[in-house]
């Protein structure tokens, strides 16, 4: 189910075909997911813990980062944030997003099973 997929990400502007584009958008989103899922390393103490992190980042077609993630929505607990933040730094490049631009991406804190 997306909502417990580790990166759920949406464009910050949606647009062009929906159908086509949702389906390459949750494509996209599962492998964001594995890519990042693979280098966070998520503390014990928050895989109990229910918290989720918006982070919002701009990124090329290839995937490159374009300036710094933000957090958009934080979980209540800024260590978590920013590991969040770290995870996206140590996986850059990301897969190449459907298109070019700012992506915002959901990281919840119990991993998919």
């Amino acid at each position: 189910e997306p909502a417990e997929e580790l990166a759920k990400a949406e464009p910050a502007t949606p647009s062009g075909s929906a159908s086509r584009h949702d389906i390459e958008l949750q494509r996209w989103a599962k492998q964001v997911d594995r890519h990042v899922r693979a280098r966070w390393v998520t503390p014990q103490e928050f895989l109990d813990r229910d918290l989720e992190t918006l982070v919002t980042v701009d990124l090329a077609a290839d995937g490159s980062l374009l300036g710094q993630p933000r957090v958009v929505g934080a979980s209540g607990d800024a260590f978590f944030d920013d590991s969040a933040i770290r995870a996206i730094w140590r996986a850059s490049p990301l897969p190449p997003p459907p298109e070019a631009g700012e992506w915002t991406l959901l990281f919840p804190s119990r991993q998919q099973r």
